[in-house]
Formats: structure tokens, C-alpha cells, sequence
């Protein structure tokens, strides 16, 4: 071989191994610039289901749920025993007669009223207990003078007579029954342990009640057959 062919085919190989270092250069640049392209989706789509959605952080608490239910369930009513209500003589009042009608207001199903006449509010001391039908009667005898006469009810249905009894109420009967035949009563009393002895009432508009300025006070004295007892 002559020295031209020698040096040509020296070129041509030195040609051959810079292209293929130029395309095994290309294909490694290839391969990393398409696994950083898959890294980089992998570590933009992996975020996306791992971290819980809004929605979902909304929806789960339902314990306020519960808690609305629980405040507007409806409460339970609490119902006390019927009984008839007095109306007349009016509580605390100075009757016109020794023998005055009383009046009551019946529940409804109810017919008539055991009706009790006392000496004290606790009724151990009985003037006189009437079963009647209806809403009114009037003692069978004239009660004592100058007196107070404690009443109390309990419902009647046909000839069952109910437990639970009125509130107690008193008047005040006078020495002699009205020559008019007038049967009312009134009240110009302040009796409010309701002994039957007027109570002594006073008011203090601007006085102040611990930290609370001009609140106003009312103190109660109660009356006795001694005089004014201690404020209530």
C-alpha cells in the first residue's frame, strides 16, 4: 500500500470513532433527558393522590351533625296533676258574709270538687269539708267572726275524687254578714306568709345591691300579734 492510501484510511478511522463517540454521547444525553422527564412526572403526579382533597377534609366531620340534632330534639314537657282552680273569694280578701260562695274553675273531665274549710293552711284543724257537683257552694253554717278561714280543692270525676289538691288560699270573715245581703270580697291587705296578720312592705327606689348601683330594694316585715317582726 502506498503512503497516500495508508494516511486516507488513518483518516477515515479517525473519522469512524469520532462519530460513534458523537452518537454514543447523543444516546446518553438521550437517556438522561428521558429519565429526568419521567422523574419529573413521577414526582408531579404522585402528590396528587396521596394528598386528601378538599372535598373530602369538608365532608368528614359529622359530629356537628350530631351535636344540631341533639339541640333541636324537642324536650319533654312536664305536666302536673290537674286540679281545680280557685277564683273567688279573692286570696288574702275580707269577705261581705259569714257564709260566703266560693267559686273554682274545673279541669276539663272533671264534674265537682271536694272543697275543705280550715283553721291554718295546712287544714290539720277542719272547719267543714263539702262534696259538691258544679263550680261554687257556700258553707252550711256560718263561719266563725272575725276569723281567717284557709280553702283548698281536689277534683272530683263521678265518685272518684282526685289526690292532688289547689293551691291554699285564705279570706278574712268579718264579725257580722252584710245587712244588704252583699256576698263579694276585697282585698286591702298585704299578708304574704298568708297567718293572717298584715305584713309590712318598704321600698328603696335607688339603693344599690352589692357592686349594683340603683337597683332598688324591697324588704318585707312581717306582721305578728306582737308587732313587726325581722325583714325577710
Amino acid at each position: 500500500m502506498s503512503p497516500v492510501a495508508g494516511c486516507f484510511s488513518l483518516l477515515v478511522l479517525v473519522a469512524c470513532a469520532s462519530a460513534c463517540v458523537r452518537d454514543d454521547w447523543t444516546y446518553d444525553a438521550r437517556v438522561d433527558a428521558s429519565a429526568v422527564e419521567v422523574s419529573v412526572d413521577v414526582a408531579t403526579d404522585v402528590p396528587s393522590t396521596d394528598v386528601p382533597s378538599t372535598d373530602a377534609s369538608t365532608d368528614v366531620p359529622s359530629a356537628d351533625a350530631r351535636a344540631d340534632a341533639a339541640v333541636d330534639a324537642p324536650a319533654l314537657d312536664v305536666v302536673g296533676p290537674a286540679v281545680p282552680r280557685p277564683i273567688a273569694p279573692i286570696s288574702l280578701g275580707d269577705v261581705t258574709q259569714r257564709r260566703p260562695t266560693l267559686h273554682w274553675q274545673l279541669p276539663a273531665g272533671f264534674d265537682g270538687a271536694v272543697v275543705e274549710l280550715c283553721r291554718d293552711c295546712a287544714c290539720p284543724m277542719v272547719i267543714e269539708t263539702r262534696t259538691v257537683s258544679g263550680s261554687s257552694t257556700q258553707p252550711t253554717a256560718d263561719l266563725p267572726a272575725r276569723s281567717v278561714v284557709f280553702w283548698r280543692l281536689r277534683g272530683r270525676m263521678g265518685a272518684t275524687t282526685a289526690a292532688a289538691y289547689s293551691p291554699t288560699w285564705l279570706f278574712h270573715v268579718p264579725a257580722a254578714s252584710a245587712s244588704t245581703g252583699v256576698d263579694a270580697s276585697a282585698s286591702p291587705h298585704f299578708d304574704v306568709n298568708g297567718d293572717g296578720i298584715d305584713d309590712v312592705v318598704i321600698a328603696a327606689r335607688w339603693a344599690s345591691v352589692r357592686s349594683l348601683a340603683q337597683m332598688g330594694v324591697v324588704s318585707v316585715f312581717r306582721g305578728s300579734r306582737s308587732g313587726v317582726l325581722r325583714r325577710t
